[in-house]
């Protein structure tokens, strides 16, 4: 019996000792963010991890680097550890116990700490793996990851993740694994850039659905008018029809196709299109105004008509090109983004303390890169941030709040007509409302219908 004393308080102190020495978490991991460069021969990890004190007092906490080993996939010969907050970046002492490197960061009470974990792996064959179930030993998903692998004179083979994603109340069920291309994939990378030489420009800002309208159309629209205007018979008398019109119905059409691949082809091609237009309609003109003969349906008036027609659809045509170069409609990314910025206000108000008042919602600060939620920094909002004008209000006691969006980006007059965008409009309860709109900085009514309800698993929406 008197070893039961002697064997608790055994235990207590050896528990004691774990947790202030810094072996047992008594911090929380809240989130990181990941960067991958994929070597022939190698892999570099880039890592910010990002963890919260939620005591009264400050913490030391021991951390290790955990990383696969085996014969294909040694150990770092170096691996350095950074703590950065407010600005300033200190490097911090690592030591090797056991085969793995292990460091100590001082968390402030009720306060975060940044630290910045970076290493190069050798991969002797052509896969690696990087670990992402190590989390669960801390009891509770990361608040929020961020992802990406980047190859450097390589190409990604495959990998059981997106090369680049991201995720909200993250519990990894398995590690991420991907693989590089092999030596001999990699000696046709040539062939393929030539087979495929599209490809890349294809990727790279295609033109708008306006742009390709336009294309599509103004061509069809002046044999139209030529035709009704008497324009054909007048070339047929005095023999100016083109010789070959299969041959330049077919470039027309490959033309068209090979706008498609930049956003820059597609506006040379439709201010080539509209000023072919253009000049057929003062060609037209021209001819309504001679005192020569005509053929019977090429009166004056008809000519006039088509031709003033052509001139200011030719006109048009050509002003499509700049009011929509670079313009492209993102309303399902930047749904996306608010259904995330709703759903992550829910998760955060389940956490806080619970209260008879209500839950508390906390402020956001946007800003063009990022917007922060409760001290995190949440760089995702791209679309809604880039394209829109927002305000967050939220009401004293943080009980509900307000949040509007609106487009910022609309055409100039009168090609905003040839398109519409959505305004937003959400608070506490979660419903998202929306009103159509063709001009800028037109906010959507608190009473417009609801299109949407938000639930906290809508913390992840549109997340690839």
């Amino acid at each position: 019996m008197r070893s039961a004393p002697i064997l608790v308080t055994g235990l207590l102190l050896s528990f004691l000792a774990l947790v202030f020495g810094g072996v047992l978490p008594a911090v929380r991991f809240t989130g990181e963010r990941i960067l991958i460069t994929v070597r022939p021969e190698s892999v570099d990890v880039d890592g910010l991890y990002i963890y919260r004190n939620p005591w009264p007092f400050p913490w030391v906490q021991g951390l290790k680097v955990p990383f696969p080993v085996d014969s294909d996939h040694p150990a770092p010969a170096t691996v350095r550890v950074w703590e950065e907050d407010a600005g300033t970046s200190r490097e911090i002492r690592v030591l090797w116990f056991n085969g793995a490197p292990h460091f100590s960061i001082r968390v402030p009470a009720q306060g975060t700490s940044h630290v910045r974990v970076s290493y190069t792996q050798w991969a002797r064959n052509a896969s690696a793996r990087y670990l992402l179930t190590t989390t669960h030993p801390w009891g509770r998903p990361l608040e929020w990851g961020e992802y990406q692998l980047v190859p450097r004179g390589v190409a990604i083979a495959w990998s059981n993740y997106p090369a680049q994603f991201r995720r909200f109340d993250f519990q990894p069920q398995q590690d991420w694994i991907f693989g590089r291309m092999e030596k001999t994939m990699k000696a046709l990378k040539p062939v393929c850039i030539i087979l495929l030489w599209a490809a890349p420009a294809a990727a790279n800002q295609p033109p708008g659905p306006q742009m390709i309208l336009g294309e599509i159309a103004i061509l069809p629209v002046m044999m139209l008018l030529t035709s009704l205007g008497g324009g054909y018979a007048v070339m047929r008398e005095r023999k100016l029809g083109p010789r070959h019109r299969g041959w330049m119905a077919l470039a027309a059409v490959l033309t068209v196709f090979f706008s498609g691949m930049h956003e820059g082809f597609g506006l040379l091609v439709l201010l080539l299109f509209g000023i072919l237009a253009a000049g057929r309609g003062a060609r037209l003109l021209r001819w309504s105004f001679d005192s020569g003969p005509r053929p019977p349906e090429a009166t004056a008036a008809r000519l006039r008509g088509a031709g003033m027609s052509l001139l200011l659809i030719g006109v048009f045509t050509v002003g499509i090109g700049p009011a929509f170069m670079g313009w492209w409609p993102a309303d399902s990314y930047v749904e996306n983004d608010l259904k995330r910025m709703v759903a992550l206000q829910m998760v955060q108000a389940r956490k806080a303390p619970p209260s008879r008042e209500g839950p508390q919602y906390q402020p956001l600060v946007l800003d063009e890169r990022l917007w922060t939620l409760d001290e995190h920094r949440f760089p995702f909002l791209g679309p809604l941030v880039r394209h829109y004008g927002m305000e967050f209000r939220l009401h004293p006691g943080g009980r509900s709040y307000q949040f509007w969006a609106w487009p910022r980006n609309m055409p100039v007059f009168p090609y905003n007509f040839l398109t519409s965008l959505p305004s937003f409009y959400t608070d506490q309860t979660g419903q998202l409302r929306r009103i159509r709109v063709h001009w800028d900085e037109v906010r959507c009514p608190p009473d417009a219908p609801v299109y949407y309800r938000v639930t906290p698993d809508d913390a992840n929406a549109g997340v690839r």
